[in-house]
């Protein structure tokens, strides 16, 4: 399918940088955050506002930074219409909290 939005000349359009997400808490030795994943609108291209379905209702991101050793606590709330299974990267997690599917659709770990 053909898009009618003026696109723009491919590698002109700079990276958007996701901002950086900052703990609610620090406490006990871990940084927590809160993470809701929400319908919003995003200028993907310019001039053009689009549906996404994003974290904290932007796109793309946010970026959590994280110091070695500690540990990060990061609640979610699911405000979408379908049930969502989130995978982080670039750190130590647990399996039980690594984003399997959702639990309808999940085999038996054992």
């Amino acid at each position: 399918m053909r898009s009618e939005a003026r696109l723009p000349e491919p590698f002109r359009v700079p990276l958007p940088v996701p901002l950086v997400l900052e703990p609610v808490r620090s406490d006990d030795g871990a940084d927590s955050y809160e993470i809701t994943h929400r319908v919003s609108r995003a200028e993907i291209l310019a001039g053009l506002k689009t549906e996404i379905w994003g974290y904290n209702g932007i796109f793309p991101g946010p970026t959590k930074e994280s110091r070695t050793r500690l540990k990060i606590v990061m609640p979610q709330t699911n405000e979408l219409p379908v049930p969502v299974s989130t995978h982080l990267h670039g750190g130590r997690t647990p399996p039980e909290s690594d984003g399997y599917p959702y639990e309808e659709h999940r085999k038996d770990r054992g």
